[in-house]
């Protein structure tokens, strides 16, 4: 037998691999290890990871490393003995109870594989526990905790590979992107359709203020970039792409005395790149339409690079459902602690 597979309601972790050990000696040596976590750190969990991250980006990655960055809500809501679980009110009057899980996997620029995982953070009720920082605040948003994440993995993964860090809408946020660009790390994020945005309109002559929407359908399709399957159908993705300045104000909102108030903070205009990724079907409709901005300016790196590492951008939510349902079945560990 070559693995057990802990696959139902009451697994206890992870799936063990039987080699030239017992399997009930693994077993028993991976009992210990998680009832003695107090005396390991998490940090120092991470530094084999960090090891071999550090030799393989150089054999893996041609120009730059990729780091997708997203957030997975586990749910506890049946494990009543964990400890510290978040609450949150969903939409209509579901309660979302668990943990918060933010990652961030290394893929290569090459082909989009995964390489390992960078970081992972668990937020809980109480803290925030991490591989990377044990004094994250809790009052930080996902954004300025990613910021100060970035800046970290740039630090950490100082090669010739510049890293781009990939984020899907939530960053589509002003007070990020400048954050990001003082730092000096460079972002790929999926833009908001209505947020808007300055074009230089070089036929007029005129700079304008739109909507990223707006501005997408003033672009044709531009480059074919590869075929692939969207949602069981053949699908060409298209990347076209303009400069744009974004000059808003940052919002943020606060509670003052009881009530939510907005707090506006000006900032220096921003020169990025506008995508625009378009999936498109053998009847030439347009079945998805993603609008990107990245501060990455490369003339080796055109619109259906930037397009292509969007798209593999997606392994980050592989990623996730292999942790909660395909393999690791995160969602069903026994635990009670949340930093084992």
């Amino acid at each position: 037998m070559g693995y057990m597979k802990m696959q139902h309601r009451a697994t206890s972790g992870i799936k063990i691999l039987l080699n030239e050990i017992e399997g009930s000696s693994q077993v028993q040596a991976t009992w210990r290890f998680f009832n003695n976590h107090q005396n390991v750190h998490i940090k120092d969990l991470s530094q084999p990871i960090v090891k071999n991250l550090k030799e393989e980006i150089p054999k893996q990655c041609d120009k730059y490393l990729l780091a997708p960055s997203d957030w997975s809500h586990l749910d506890y809501k049946h494990h009543s003995s964990k400890k510290d679980l978040r609450k949150e009110n969903r939409k209509g009057t579901c309660m979302k109870i668990g943990y918060d899980l933010q990652s961030t996997l290394a893929l290569s620029d090459r082909n989009g594989k995964p390489i390992a995982s960078i970081v992972h953070n668990l937020k809980t009720s109480e803290k925030v526990y991490s591989t990377y920082d044990e004094n994250i605040s809790m009052e930080l948003t996902h954004l300025e905790e990613l910021a100060l994440r970035a800046k970290h993995i740039n630090e950490t993964f100082q090669t010739n590979k510049p890293i781009v860090h990939i984020v899907d809408r939530e960053a589509d946020s002003i007070a990020f992107m400048r954050s990001m660009d003082k730092d000096g790390s460079l972002f790929l994020v999926r833009g908001k359709e209505n947020s808007k945005v300055s074009y230089h309109d070089a036929i007029t002559n005129t700079t304008i203020e739109l909507t990223q929407k707006e501005l997408a359908s003033k672009l044709p399709n531009g480059k074919k970039v590869r075929t692939i399957k969207y949602k069981k159908e053949k699908v060409d993705i298209f990347a076209n792409e303009c400069i744009v300045t974004i000059t808003r104000d940052a919002t943020k909102s606060v509670l003052i005395g009881g009530k939510k108030k907005i707090i506006k903070t000006v900032g220096k205009p921003l020169r990025v790149r506008f995508v625009v990724e378009r999936l498109v079907n053998n009847k030439q409709e347009v079945v998805a339409e993603w609008l990107l901005l990245t501060n990455v300016f490369d003339e080796e790196v055109d619109a259906s690079m930037i397009a292509t590492w969007y798209y593999y951008r997606w392994n980050i939510e592989s990623y996730f459902k292999l942790l909660k349902s395909s393999g690791f079945n995160l969602e069903e560990w026994q635990q009670r602690d949340p930093e084992a």
